[in-house]
This record gives C-alpha cells, sequence and structure tokens, in this order.
C-alpha cells in the first residue's frame, strides 16, 4: 500500500511539473505530512547536465529564484553556498532560452575543482518544528 501512495506522489509532482504547475508536494515523514516544493527553475547558464563547464569564476542563471539560499555540492568541498549577482547581457554561449514571463536570476560562482559534477540545489523553510528540506534544480561537469 505504501508503494501505491508513492507512486501516487510521484505522478502528481510528475503531472504537476508536465503543465507547468508552481508547486510540487514531496513526502516529509519527519513532520507526518508533505513538503511544498515550487517547481525548480530551467537552468539557463549552463544548461542542464552540460559538460566542459569554465571551473569557476562566472554567473550562475536560472530563469527565477530559487528557495531561500541556492547552493552547489560537489566534489570535497561540501555545499557551497552562492550570493545573487547581476544576470549577463547576453548570457554566455550556450545558453537556454528562458521561458516565456521569466525573470532570470543570477548567481556569482567562485573557483569550482576541474572535472567534477557539481549538484544545483536550494533550501526551503517549512512549518515550526519541521526540518528544512532543499530541492534541486539540475547539474553540470566542469571542463
Amino acid at each position: 500500500m505504501r508503494g501505491v501512495k508513492a507512486l501516487g506522489a510521484l505522478l502528481s509532482v510528475a503531472l504537476l511539473a508536465g503543465c507547468g504547475g508552481a508547486v510540487a508536494s514531496v513526502r516529509q515523514a519527519e513532520c507526518g505530512g508533505y513538503a511544498l516544493l515550487p517547481v525548480p527553475p530551467k537552468m539557463l547558464y549552463p544548461t542542464a547536465n552540460a559538460t566542459a563547464v569554465p571551473d569557476g569564476n562566472f554567473t550562475l542563471v536560472l530563469s527565477s529564484t530559487y528557495g531561500i539560499g541556492v547552493y552547489l555540492s560537489g566534489g570535497s568541498g561540501g555545499n557551497l553556498s552562492l550570493a545573487t549577482t547581476t544576470v549577463p547581457s547576453p548570457l554566455p554561449s550556450p545558453s537556454a532560452t528562458a521561458p516565456p514571463n521569466a525573470t532570470p536570476a543570477g548567481y556569482a560562482v567562485g573557483p569550482l575543482a576541474a572535472h567534477t559534477t557539481y549538484t544545483i540545489a536550494a533550501t526551503f523553510t517549512q512549518p515550526a518544528g519541521c526540518p528544512n528540506i532543499s530541492g534541486t534544480v539540475g547539474s553540470f561537469t566542469t571542463q
């Protein structure tokens, strides 16, 4: 029965994401309920799953802001918090096209390790007594 509930929740998330829904629901067992996560923004630069990305000192651009803090994880450095910065114009190449009505957000990326895959994620606060949770945006690999 638990497998059926998990499958139902997964299908709901997929339907919301596929229909451009604004909110996805993720099971949060510690609080006995569901935590709400906005559907992740699109990676504009670097693009999702990009390889040969410069090994640091560039602006990560997402199609919108996400959570209360965006961070990179990967390599041996743990989580690296990213500060907001100005979105470059034009975007570096290659970049993805922003969805209609998007307000891109820029995040300053410092030096990174070469040949390393990094995951972009964000932290979301939850109601009192529940732990904060993270939502994944995507990943890229440095050159």
